[in-house]
């Protein structure tokens, strides 16, 4: 068995615009804009993959984009949008050869500022009243 990184399908959703990449994470609210070779990494992880193959798909040297990488996938686990997962090696599968281009340090930028809104379930949360979104009240205005 190896450890693995796969993307949180269940709570994160992609899309690609160009050479930019957005991901919503709708269980924080928290959406990530990734350039570079970081939209290319993101691919790569919607299926269970190591660090070490992903490494091999970005770049033919290894030490050029390790750390990059390490942090990236770091920054990924830590914000709930890749999941670490024990795989058998055999399970594993294959990898396209390598980034399309020149090799550029990934790059994520988180964003905030959208979190209730993004977080809001506008199914469940509607009031018959006060309509959508119907929040809570702030704690300790009740």
């Amino acid at each position: 068995m190896v450890t693995a990184y796969v993307a949180n399908t269940e709570s994160v959703t992609s899309e690609t615009f160009d050479e930019d990449t957005v991901l919503i994470n709708f269980m924080t609210g928290t959406y990530f804009s990734l350039r570079g070779s970081a939209p290319f990494v993101w691919r790569l992880l919607q299926l269970p993959t190591t660090t070490d193959r992903i490494i091999a798909s970005v770049v033919e040297d290894p030490d050029i984009a390790r750390e990059a990488v390490r942090t990236m996938l770091d920054t990924l686990v830590a914000e709930n949008c890749v999941l670490t997962v024990q795989v058998a090696e055999a399970d594993l599968g294959e990898l396209p050869k390598h980034l399309e281009g020149p090799y550029t340090p990934p790059v994520i930028e988180s964003f905030h500022d959208l979190q209730e809104l993004i977080v809001v379930d506008p199914v469940h949360e509607v009031d018959q009243i006060d309509g959508w979104p119907h929040r809570p009240p702030p704690f300790g205005l009740d």
